[in-house]
């Protein structure tokens, strides 16, 4: 393997990791409403995260790397990476399916008569394990 190839795997498997941090630290945080088995898990890897680490600048952080990686070795996924994101999105947030991870981040939540239309916390995690392409 050459250098180059060898200097992407490290980056990608460093992306891995980071991407597994930011994931976790909202998991702990959020801990409380999670299901038993999800909290279990949370519990084992509990100690290992710093939770004082805001979610919305390690993301940044993350997709600001990873975008790169995504438009080189992925383009047919490009476009879709950037909109799970946010970007270029206009539409006004109105159901999960317009949600977006920048929304979560910017702390954003769809009310009616008070009451949350749906889980943001959940939609995040679904967009983040999207987000990932595996």
């Amino acid at each position: 393997m050459d250098d180059i190839a060898r200097r992407i795997v490290a980056e990608i498997k460093d992306l891995v990791l980071e991407g597994g941090e930011v994931v976790y630290t909202e998991y702990v945080r959020k801990k409380d409403r999670l299901g038993a088995k999800a909290r279990k898990q949370v519990e084992k890897v509990e100690e290992s995260v710093d939770t004082k680490k805001s979610v919305a600048a390690a993301y940044q952080g993350w997709y600001s790397r990873a975008l790169p990686v995504v438009k080189q070795l992925a383009p047919d996924r490009y476009q879709e990476f950037e909109e799970l994101y946010g970007k270029g999105t206009k539409e006004k947030v109105r159901d999960a399916s317009t949600f977006t991870i920048k929304d979560y981040l910017l702390g954003l939540r769809v009310t009616r008569a008070g009451e949350e239309v749906f889980d943001a916390t959940s939609v995040f995690f679904l967009g983040w394990s999207y987000s990932s392409i595996s």
